[in-house]
């Protein structure tokens, strides 16, 4: 998926969103965003149920997080950048990861 249209990329991982979120009973603004590269992903994994994630170029970043705000009609989403190394962004595949705190596993 890394390499199809930015904007097809974010409807793709908006509709993922919405449908997950309305079969966890969980609102659109209960969402934490991250960016995060494969190791931090599994960690999120682990620890929270569930997590919507999307493989991206980083490179793309900027522009899938656009055009998923704009899907999404929120423009108030935030996206921490977790523990990415330095250099890493310049070549490592990275996650746009969705998780909800509230939902962490035991």
């Amino acid at each position: 998926m890394a390499n199809q249209n930015p904007d097809h990329q974010a409807r793709i991982y908006a509709y993922e969103l919405s449908s997950t979120a309305s079969e966890f009973g969980i609102k659109r603004t209960d969402w934490d965003f991250g960016l995060v590269l494969t190791d931090e992903k599994v960690r999120l994994e682990k620890d929270y149920y569930p997590v919507v994630s999307l493989p991206i170029s980083p490179g793309t970043a900027d522009v899938i997080l656009k055009a998923a705000r704009a899907v999404l009609k929120s423009a108030d989403i935030e996206v921490p950048v977790f523990k990415l190394p330095a250099g890493s962004h310049l070549k490592a595949v990275c996650y746009l990861v969705a998780f909800n705190r509230a939902m962490q596993k035991h």
